[in-house]
């Protein structure tokens, strides 16, 4: 993704060198340029870190289902124990 990035960036800025007057080059680098860039990475860094959230929400769940699983392993081996005395 980031090559058609860098291969569009190139061609805006291309396009905003050849205008006819600086204005119009600067107006074209920021509408065409910066604007969209920033849009577009804004909206995979929101991806991403809706991901990560997920991720850790998945990694705590299991976290907290494996330490209920040791619990009732060593309350039922302490059960046991208490049986035998």
């Amino acid at each position: 993704m980031y090559i058609v990035l860098i291969g569009y960036l190139f061609v805006v800025v291309m396009m905003s060198l050849g205008a006819g007057s600086i204005t119009v080059g600067v107006f074209y680098f920021l509408f065409l340029a910066v604007l969209p860039t920033w849009g577009v990475l804004a909206l995979k860094r929101s991806i991403q870190r809706s991901k990560a959230a997920k991720a850790v929400e998945l990694a705590e769940r299991e976290a907290a289902s494996t330490a209920l699983e040791q619990r009732k392993v060593a309350d039922s081996a302490a059960e046991v124990g208490s049986e035998r005395d």
